[in-house]
């Protein structure tokens, strides 16, 4: 519908990720994030991403909705509505003791290892030199390890020489058409990473026909 602020590529879209979920069987973790936008006005792509073997599963342009995600610090109302939905939060401060104001740095707060568990403020000195430390639970270490999946393929999508050459056009259909090339090729190089069986004959070339031929070429015809 031409009411549809995304109605020149929304036939395209809506296949690109059927054919990438038909393409790959994605792991226990994932990861969502916003990858970068094509230009500093317009269409932004909320990338979710598989974040053992960095590769894009699914990417939703952001349309008219309210999006409340990264860097609201500890956001009460954020954490309700994702807690009513059954998604618990992490909320990590990454800044000195006294950061923020009016936090007294001598309560340090920790989450059991179960999720949605209660808080507790325990916290052990370590032999009087006044260092603070605590057990950190193991679904902060699941987020460390995890974060970064979408980063990570919006490095290699940005490093793309293709994708750059495009860029010079004004017109925004060219740029995001090329934004799922990009897509493509990201997921062609992380695939070629992983590691592959002994006798495996993979290189880069072999890998990137395999996922052109899995996912853009059905999108195209």
């Amino acid at each position: 519908e031409n009411d549809d602020p995304f109605h020149f590529a929304r036939q395209f879209h809506d296949a690109f990720n059927e054919n990438l979920t038909k393409a790959i069987l994605p792991g226990p973790y994932l990861c969502m994030d916003e990858s970068m936008k094509l230009h500093p006005i317009g269409c932004e792509f909320k990338a979710l991403a598989d974040a053992q073997i960095n590769l894009f599963l699914r990417l939703d342009p952001a349309e008219p909705s309210e999006f409340i995600a990264d860097s609201w610090f500890g956001s009460t109302d954020a954490c309700i509505s994702l807690y009513n939905y059954g998604l618990y939060s992490i909320l990590q401060i990454k800044k000195r003791r006294y950061w923020p104001r009016n936090i007294p740095h001598d309560i340090t707060g920790a989450l059991e290892d179960t999720y949605g568990s209660s808080v507790s403020r325990t916290c052990k000195k370590n032999n009087g030199s006044g260092d603070v430390k605590f057990r950190r639970p193991v679904v902060f270490d699941e987020y460390n390890e995890f974060r970064s999946a979408v980063d990570i393929l919006n490095n290699l999508r940005d490093n793309a020489f293709s994708y750059h050459d495009v860029l010079v056009s004004k017109r925004s259909v060219d740029r995001i058409f090329a934004f799922y090339f990009s897509v493509v090729e990201a997921n062609s190089f992380s695939t070629y990473l992983t590691p592959q069986p002994r006798n495996s004959k993979a290189n880069m070339f072999n890998t990137n026909a395999k996922v052109v031929v899995n996912v853009l070429i059905p999108v195209v015809a």
